[in-house]
């Protein structure tokens, strides 16, 4: 194996591993991450609420303890028998409250004990309880103390007789059984939060794979279009909205696409004959003239003749190399304020002689004022007078106009007496290399390109063509410049209008 591909055997699994991921694996890890963030915050607040609500039960018991031995204090304080049974039965569990073990205690204010829980010492000295609170005290959550054997308990200190702080109430309250309960509890929520996430992966993956099922179809469908089957559409079905739009605006581009590819075959099918037809003539009068010895005076007008071939293959490739620059967007337009009437004047004294040998009346009207590119504002209309004139019977009349069309257009129109044409060929008319009559070839010096170009030259103007023309009564063509410059290229397209007939093409 060669150093090139040993290189690229290595560099294969370098570009799998940056290969980017797909949609469903994006949107499978984003719907897992936030199913994990809910389910995350939601057992914190479970757990939290829950923590809460130990602690509340427990300050409330532990309040209740401390307002029965105060109540006792109170109401019977020289009969240490109601005292007595209050706190040495504590230390079990009782019915009353089967789940809290709890120890009371009294004390003098040096800590010396009056009376207890049996075994509390032993299990809870008095070092391990905080010191009491104001007389005010309100608060009964204490402190929480860890036993040497594991347990826990919280412990709280306070004054028997708020307003005589001469003796202590010490209560301890063993709640070994509410963190077993946490920490269970904990685990549970770990379950299920695993259980959580796992299940909306599977579940995050499933209705992507679904929901991204069309675009799949869609994929489907574009691998079989190829360069021979562009007349293949995508199938939107029971698609949603948003992929509904796309699979149109898809379809929509093939059809321009097709449309594109039809034209440009058909454009190259043109080129080909038009470029065939003088190259052909060009070597039969070579070959006729080098079949035999002939005198200057033929060689003169075989180079005669074929000079005027040449002249149409360069004039031929001029307007086809005008149009690639048109539409590529290479050709600079140098606007400036035109007098209309004035511009129609100078190309009508052009082509007067020509219109006076073919026995045309050639006139202008009008006033207007535009903005142009001088040079390609006569071209256009140049080409528009030679239609005229080659399509014009002999007694006819041409009309070169210019009228104003509001505060931000004019119209240039040239108008004729001709024969007309007939309004099918009207979409068509401006298409590169197309005539009306392919009978008219041969003896016609066009090459289909003239309304092509004005086309083109519109459209670098952001104006419009527009085409009226009736058969027998003669065809109107009128272009349509904007007063002063655009502000920026990137306004609107022009729009070619196409209604009620055409144009002989140039």
């Amino acid at each position: 194996m060669s150093w090139k591909s040993a290189d690229l055997t290595a560099a294969a699994p370098d570009a799998a591993a940056s290969a980017p991921w797909s949609i469903t694996r994006r949107l499978t890890l984003f719907y897992t991450l936030s199913t994990l963030g809910l389910l995350t915050l939601a057992t914190l607040a479970l757990y939290q609420l829950l923590v809460k609500d130990l602690k509340y039960e427990d300050s409330k018991f532990i309040a209740g303890k401390i307002h029965d031995i105060r109540t006792i204090l109170r109401e019977h304080p020289d009969d240490p028998k109601f005292l007595e049974e209050e706190i040495q039965s504590e230390g079990l569990t009782s019915p009353a409250s089967p789940h809290r073990t709890h120890y009371s205690r009294l004390a003098d204010a040096a800590g010396r004990i009056e009376l207890e829980t049996p075994g509390m010492t032993a299990l809870l000295h008095g070092a391990a309880f905080p010191q009491p609170e104001g007389s005010g005290q309100t608060s009964f959550e204490g402190n929480i103390w860890h036993s040497p054997d594991g347990r826990s308990y919280r412990l709280v200190t306070v004054w028997a007789d708020p307003d005589r702080p001469v003796r202590l109430i010490q209560l301890a309250l063993d709640s070994s059984k509410q963190k077993h309960l946490l920490v269970k509890y904990r685990k549970r929520l770990a379950i299920v939060l695993s259980l959580g996430i796992l299940l909306s992966a599977l579940i995050g993956w499933a209705i992507t794979r679904n929901g991204l099922y069309p675009l799949r179809q869609m994929a489907d469908a574009v691998q079989r279009i190829t360069v021979n089957r562009l007349h293949e559409r995508i199938d939107p079905g029971h698609w949603p909205n948003e992929l509904l739009v796309l699979a149109r605006t898809f379809n929509q581009m093939l059809a321009r696409l097709e449309d594109s590819f039809v034209r440009l075959s058909q454009f190259s099918a043109d080129l080909a004959h038009e470029l065939r037809t003088p190259i052909s003539n060009l070597m039969g009068e070579t070959e006729v003239a080098l079949a035999r010895v002939r005198e200057s005076e033929e060689y003169r007008q075989v180079l005669e003749s074929s000079l005027e071939e040449y002249h149409r293959l360069s004039t031929m490739i001029d307007s086809l190399l005008f149009l690639a620059r048109a539409e590529g967007a290479q050709q600079p337009l140098q606007w400036v304020r035109l007098d209309g009437r004035a511009e129609l004047d100078l190309i009508r004294e052009f082509f007067e002689a020509m219109a006076e040998d073919l026995g045309v009346s050639l006139t202008c009207q009008g006033e207007a004022t535009l903005a142009a590119d001088r040079i390609l504002l006569r071209r256009a209309v140049s080409n528009l007078v030679s239609n005229a004139l080659r399509y014009t019977p002999r007694g006819g009349e041409i009309t070169l106009a210019a009228t104003s069309a509001g505060e931000k257009w004019a119209e240039i129109s040239v108008s004729d007496t001709g024969c007309g044409i007939d309004p099918k060929h009207l979409p068509r008319l401006c298409d590169r290399f197309y005539r009306v009559d392919d009978a008219r070839v041969h003896h016609d010096e066009g090459a289909g390109l003239g309304l092509a170009i004005v086309k083109s030259i519109m459209e670098l103007h952001q104006g419009a063509l527009d085409i009226r023309s009736q058969p027998g009564h003669g065809t109107t063509v009128t272009l349509r410049f904007p007063v002063a410059p655009p502000a920026s290229s990137g306004e609107t397209s022009p729009v070619v209008h196409l209604s009620h007939g055409g144009c002989q093409p140039g």
